[in-house]
């Protein structure tokens, strides 16, 4: 009997580990900030020194991923959009015949892309990490201040391309959840995506 049990299943690569923001909730900043890595999406305590995924291999892997039944992939970090290579992976996972390709991006760098390169069409969904929608918050949660590049690329793509906003939620902030719902909606987001904190054994600091 033909299995088909991962026919529905989404794959989720995280492309690079580098991030050019420095959010206080995710362990890059705590462990890795000398080589500002994002380690939301990494387990190891120990970050592989000198080694990037060639994207050679991550064909590969896609193409692996593809024959055994999976139809959703997308990309993460880090921030996704500091490596060249991401687009490539998107359209080579739409040759394949993935149905769902996604990308989650902090936005920083998505409306500079569209100027230089066009919409990335070959995209059905871009997911958005927004956590606040206050500029001085936004610097604080970042460490950056980019919060109005984020809004003008989300104002930029969703017209042409399904953009959802991702939160993560603290207990401290359930009282303006619907304020943020009706912003993102305002300012072009399809749909928000509200997420726990999650715990990351990657974290370095003897204090925590």
């Amino acid at each position: 009997m033909k299995e088909n049990f991962t026919t529905a299943r989404n794959l989720r690569i995280a492309i690079t580990s580098y991030c050019n923001l420095d959010c206080e909730y995710c362990g890059g900043h705590k462990g890795y900030s000398d080589e500002k890595r994002g380690t939301m999406e990494d387990y190891r305590r120990e970050v592989i020194s000198g080694y990037k995924i060639k994207i050679s291999e991550l064909k590969e892997l896609l193409k692996k991923f593809y024959e055994v039944g999976y139809r959703g992939v997308s990309l993460t970090g880090g921030e996704p959009l500091v490596s060249k290579d991401w687009y490539e992976l998107i359209q080579y996972a739409k040759e394949l015949g993935f149905e769902r390709r996604e990308i989650t991006t902090n936005g920083v760098l998505l409306e500079d892309y569209v100027k230089k390169h066009g919409y990335p069409t070959d995209l059905t969904l871009i997911k958005v990490s927004l956590d606040t929608t206050d500029r001085e918050e936004f610097l604080k949660i970042t460490k950056r201040d980019s919060f109005d590049q984020v809004i003008s690329s989300v104002k930029c793509v969703s017209p042409v391309i399904e953009t959802r906003a991702n939160r993560v939620v603290l207990r401290s902030e359930i009282d303006d959840l619907d304020y943020f719902i009706k912003y993102c909606k305002s300012i072009g987001f399809k749909s928000t995506n509200l997420l726990d904190l999650v715990y990351y054994p990657n974290r370095r600091v003897e204090s925590e």
